[in-house]
């Protein structure tokens, strides 16, 4: 006698989700899905609104360096800084690896203070530092350890799952104990 075993594995991670998606489906690097899916991306959190590339013309160069995709979760990215984030991911998806990244931009969940509490979670889970409007941060001097992580991503028309986020544990009790 024969038997057919078939075997299923399942492995459980930690992750982080929230409601809301992509801004724009030429994010999508899974068109079929209408989905963008990252690996080990560098994640800035802000709610100021991004327009003057050249105030954040260094979170690219970070990236590039270090050979990592970008998600940038912010209120609005409009003009120069939208141009040059549709630019930059259409060259990675084409192939081109100089000057280029995949990216996401990332609409923030919830509205007025909610959606303030829900950024400052967000950047606690995945080790990013929050930068707030009116904050005396100076975009130009953004460094590597001001963006978060996670192992992956994976981001929807209308929700975002991380995958193993990277924040401290400190902070994420911080978070915890305020709620």
């Amino acid at each position: 006698i024969e038997s057919n075993q078939n075997f299923s594995t399942l492995e459980i991670k930690d992750g982080y989700s929230f409601n809301s998606g992509f801004s724009s489906v030429e994010f999508c690097n899974v068109p079929d899905k209408q989905l963008c899916q990252l690996t080990n991306p560098l994640i800035l959190v802000t709610d100021e609104n991004l327009s003057e590339l050249n105030k954040w013309i260094r979170v690219f160069d970070i990236c590039i360096t270090a050979s990592r995709p970008l998600i940038i979760i912010s209120d609005l990215v409009e003009g120069q800084m939208l141009k040059a984030c549709l630019a930059t991911n259409a060259k990675a998806n084409a192939g081109l690896k100089e000057g280029a990244t995949r990216l996401c931009i990332i609409s923030p969940p919830g509205f007025g203070i909610e959606r303030y509490e829900a950024m400052k979670d967000i950047a606690a889970a995945c080790g990013a530092t929050f930068i707030r409007k009116g904050s005396e941060f100076i975009s130009e001097e953004i460094k590597l350890s001001d963006l978060g992580s996670c192992t992956s991503i994976e981001v929807g028309k209308y929700h975002t799952n991380m995958i193993d986020p990277k924040g401290k544990e400190e902070d994420i009790k911080a978070r915890k104990e305020y709620l």
